[in-house]
């Protein structure tokens, strides 16, 4: 009877863990495009940063349609590789789809963008949300790099 309570207690305490909000968007007012993605990381124990920056370059998953992960380059000059861990497990297939060209549009080479990142390890900075900066917002007066 001990051994089953643990194991139930061991499953339930895994589920718990896993639990993860699946990544939301937002579209303009037109309806037209994505203008926010949000809760595309897995680590929530991870303290969230946010940043903004021009993304100087984009790196692509194998299939050459998933964003994999971007350059964002900083006010002073500064870049910072920023991975992109997209599980579209749990969306639709029209969902997913948003996700996946809302990353493709918003990540584009040259926009600005504010960003919040994850980085439970130090080293990789992982992508969480992603905003579109509108031409006329202007930039925060302290900017830092993860470092």
């Amino acid at each position: 009877m001990a051994k089953r309570l643990c194991l139930i207690i061991a499953l339930i305490a895994a589920g718990v863990g896993i639990a993860q909000a699946e990544p939301a968007f937002q579209f303009d007012p037109a309806g037209n495009r994505v203008v926010s993605i949000s809760n595309l990381s897995k680590g929530s124990a991870c303290d969230p940063r946010p940043f903004r920056g021009t993304v100087a370059k984009r790196q692509f998953d194998d299939d050459r349609v998933t964003v994999a992960g971007f350059i964002l380059e900083f006010p002073d000059g500064s870049r910072q590789f920023i991975g992109i861990d997209l599980d579209t497990e749990g969306l639709t297939l029209n969902a997913s789809g948003w996700v996946i060209r809302g990353l493709q549009t918003l990540l584009t080479q040259g926009d600005v963008v504010d960003v919040t990142v994850k980085s439970c390890d130090g080293y990789l900075a992982m992508l969480d949300a992603v905003l579109e900066v509108s031409p006329g917002r202007p930039v925060p007066a302290t900017e830092d790099s993860p470092e």
